[in-house]
């Protein structure tokens, strides 16, 4: 992430530990419940524990640990613990009647996954006996989707026990990719591993939940422990290493220090914190899970989700220009956070060739390897220059390096110059395992594996008709390690006759194995590299935003594929051009003022843009975001921009608040808006010491016509009437309709108390011409109360109840008149 996007996170993050530690009790004793035992899995929570973010939040916190059959969902709801983890199956939960809510999303993606004996396809499983955990809903999902009846195969209850699968007991087990698959390579067991995922059943993983009793009771202590748990895990997954070491220290010893690196690896291709903040979850995501659940029968169409998504508590009213900046906030940090990421490997990858691997490739004096790493040679060049490189130097020896394939079972061909053909057709694709030659051993082992008589040693057996045919005697390997300790391959060295290594071959081995993994890094790190300018290019040319950079001088440095679009302009027509060429002069002049203060003042701005582009002659509404891009120094050196489109949202909005304040039939204003402008004719009234009149008018003879020829004309009738009321006021005047054929008028400010009845008349004369509508000649008359402020009430309510009285006295003395109200009226009705 950009530096100064990192600094103003982490002003935010501070900000609001300030005010949670201020709010919450001094502290406050929370519990949280895991669903399952202590691993790196729930690394986040032990690292903001150690890291003392709860105690800064003001919490003590207790880590509750979770067992086979234990329910984070029960404990939290008895009240029992205040937090726990759970799975998307929190919505089933919710939907049972228990008022669990969402505060933060931890895996971007599920890790489970359906693992079964080797299979040809997922429809194997179809008539055989699967172990499936509760809340593993999706896979349930998933084979509906798959086209396999849930009735078609035997649902057992988990055992929890991989031997349970090793054995044949049961065909396939629901599992966590994180998991079971770390014992299952190393018991060399074939199996066959199914995610849904790969049908677009993409639910969320490992979800952090509370109650609404605790978010009701304590919202700053929901919003102080999400805030520390966070925290926490953006701490762990930057520190793998010391994390695995504290959970063996304090948690547990349960697995082998590998087992929490491997779980370390995996995860972060469920979270992928370089690319999304840890935590976010997407409303829209929630509402494709709950259409899975819908879909078999477990969820109702369209489960609410109010109250459900701790984001959205008491935000039901935000306004979309708090949601589109929301918006522009995370796709900031989705590009912040893959840059930081292309910047992460750059920055390891140099301190890998700089560091004392630098001086161990320097032993290889007639290799070029330094050369071949520096001009970025392909893998297979630099391979077979390490080996040949040695090889060089030793005449006697034949040397080899295989590569562990992706799914860490086979060792692959990766540079054998000087063995047979026949030879390495044959190793390739070699399982790796215990006695499986001595590259296959040490792969298998992470071991280095001597043997100095080819034809007597047991792991040989299998191989050793091969290598009589090759002639190879001895053959000395040693295991290629990453820098995080994962096993890459081997490299190995061959000789004719039989033969045991000296102390220097031994080193030969260590070192010419360390070169190589340095160039295995390489390779990764540049794979990984062009795998994250692809995502960051992705990202940029097809989110729903206009994203740009600007130099000092605001020219166009980049823009993407949206605002290519916009501009109806390729990159090379848009790249050096200042926006007066796509705008107008005042809208370029608003732009550049803007722009100035991000560059020049170092200010990062979010507002409404309302800009008008001369080649398509609309005028549209941007929420931007504009924030400078400094060096190292702290100078400023470019502007990186983020604009949405909210002119649809801002229509709709101000339609919205139309519908709200005015009478659908017949655009007059409804009962609230006349009711907030009675409210500002009193205030103004008693200012100014003046008179103001209200009018009730009520429409005679409505009733059979709308009976006689139906609502439709009955419709056009109210639209007409409307229409020839307020030709008959001023514009400062208020014609409203109230309910049915029932009308109000307000006339503000009069001159003379006489003018109101004079009007009054006016407008009952207009409602008895005839109408004509729909081919048929209509006629009505009204009944008009009116009432003036103060003669006739000198509040709302008084005055509103003559008005009503004078209407009603009008209608009972024949209709089709004028009543002005008098104290004599108050016994009338």
């Amino acid at each position: 992430m950009p530096p100064a996007v990192r600094r103003f996170l982490q002003l935010l993050t501070l900000a609001a530990a300030a005010c949670f530690c201020t709010t919450a009790s001094a502290l406050d004793a929370v519990t949280l419940q895991l669903k399952w035992t202590h691993s790196f899995q729930f690394a986040g929570y032990y690292a903001a524990q150690e890291q003392g973010y709860y105690r800064d939040a003001g919490l003590t916190v207790s880590i509750k640990e979770g067992q086979p059959g234990s329910d984070p969902v029960k404990e939290v709801v008895d009240g029992k613990a205040e937090f726990g983890t759970g799975s998307s199956s929190l919505l089933l939960e919710r939907k049972a009647g228990k008022p669990v809510v969402v505060l933060a999303v931890i895996f971007q993606h599920s890790p489970y996954v359906l693992i079964a004996r080797q299979t040809q396809s997922i429809h194997d499983l179809t008539d055989k006996s699967i172990m499936l955990e509760p809340q593993a809903g999706e896979l349930l999902a998933y084979l509906k989707s798959e086209g396999i009846p849930l009735d078609r195969i035997t649902r057992l209850e988990p055992s929890y026990d991989l031997q349970d699968l090793i054995s044949g007991k049961v065909n396939a087990i629901s599992a966590y990719s994180i998991n079971q698959p770390y014992y299952l390579d190393r018991a060399n067991f074939a199996y066959q591993s199914y995610t849904p995922r790969s049908v677009g059943i993409d639910f969320y993983g490992d979800n952090l939940f509370t109650s609404e009793h605790e978010l009701k009771q304590h919202p700053d202590r929901v919003k102080a422990f999400r805030a520390a748990s966070l925290r926490g895990w953006q701490y762990a997954m930057e520190h793998p290493d010391e994390i695995t070491s504290l959970i063996l220290a304090k948690y547990s010893q349960r697995h082998p220090r590998q087992y929490f690196l491997f779980q370390a690896t995996q995860m972060l291709s469920l979270m992928h914190p370089e690319v999304v903040e840890i935590g976010y979850m997407n409303p829209g995501r929630w509402r494709h899970i709950a259409e899975s659940y819908a879909d078999m029968g477990m969820l109702p169409k369209d489960f609410p989700l109010e109250g459900f998504l701790y984001n959205h508590v008491g935000m039901r009213n935000m306004s979309v220009l708090y949601r589109g900046l929301a918006y522009a906030l995370l796709l900031l940090a989705v590009i912040g956070g893959v840059a930081y990421y292309i910047y992460r490997i750059k920055r390891e990858l140099a301190r890998s060739i700089s560091s004392g691997k630098l001086a161990e490739q320097r032993a290889f004096s007639r290799s070029n390897v330094l050369e071949l790493l520096a001009n970025g040679a392909p893998l297979s060049t630099m391979l077979e220059d390490i080996v040949r490189g040695v090889e060089q130097a030793n005449p006697a020896m034949l040397c080899s390096i295989l590569l562990l394939d992706n799914q860490g079972k086979h060792l692959l061909t990766g540079a054998a110059p000087s063995l047979p053909d026949f030879f390495n057709t044959a190793l390739h694709r070699m399982e790796i395992g215990i006695g499986v030659a001595s590259c296959g051993t040490a792969a298998f082992t992470g071991q280095r594996v001597i043997v100095d008589d080819i034809q007597s040693h047991p792991y040989w057996v299998s191989y050793k008709a091969l290598a009589h045919k090759a002639a190879l005697g001895a053959c000395w390997s040693e295991p290629i390690h990453s820098a995080s300790g994962k096993v890459l391959g081997t490299f190995a060295i061959y000789h004719h006759e039989a033969r045991k290594p000296g102390n220097a071959d031994i080193q030969l081995l260590i070192k010419t194995a360390k070169v190589a993994a340095i160039a295995l890094d390489r390779n990764r790190a540049d794979q990984a590299l062009k795998e994250s300018e692809k995502l960051l290019s992705d990202i940029l040319e097809n989110v729903s935003a206009y994203i740009y950079l600007k130099d000092t001088q605001g020219r166009y440095l980049f823009a993407n594929r949206l605002l290519r679009g916009l501009f109806n302009a390729p990159m090379e027509e848009i790249v050096g051009y200042d926006d007066s060429k796509f705008y107008d002069a005042t809208t370029a002049a608003n732009l550049r003022k803007s722009d100035l203060q991000v560059l020049q003042g170092g200010e990062t701005l979010r507002r409404e843009e309302s800009n008008h582009n001369p080649l398509t002659g609309e005028t549209s509404v941007y929420l931007t975001i504009k924030l400078p891009l400094r060096h190292e120094d702290g100078s400023i050196y470019a502007l990186c921009g983020i604009a949405t489109d909210i002119t649809e949202q801002k229509d709709i909005e101000e339609y919205m608040r139309r519908m709200a304040q005015y009478d659908a039939l017949t655009n007059l204003p409804n009962r609230a808006l006349f009711t907030d402008r009675l409210q500002q004719a009193f205030s103004a009234a008693r200012r100014g010491h003046e008179h103001f009149a209200l009018m009730y008018i009520d429409l005679d003879k409505f009733k059979p016509i709308n009976d006689t020829y139906g609502h439709a004309v009955g419709d056009l009738l109210l639209y007409e009437a409307a229409q020839r009321m307020q030709s008959c006021v001023r514009q400062s005047d208020t014609v409203a309709r109230i309910g049915g054929d029932e009308f109000v008028v307000l006339l503000p400010s009069l001159k003379q108390d006489q003018d109101a009845p004079e009007v009054a008349e006016k407008i009952r004369h207009s409602l008895n011409l005839p109408f004509e509508l729909s081919g048929h000649i209509l006629h009505i008359s009204s009944s008009i109360g009116v009432a003036i402020y103060p003669a006739h009430g000198d509040n709302e309510k008084e005055l509103v109840k003559n008005a009503d009285i004078a209407m009603y006295y009008a209608k009972e003395n024949g209709r089709n008149n004028v009543t002005v109200y008098h104290q004599g009226l108050k016994d009338v009705k």
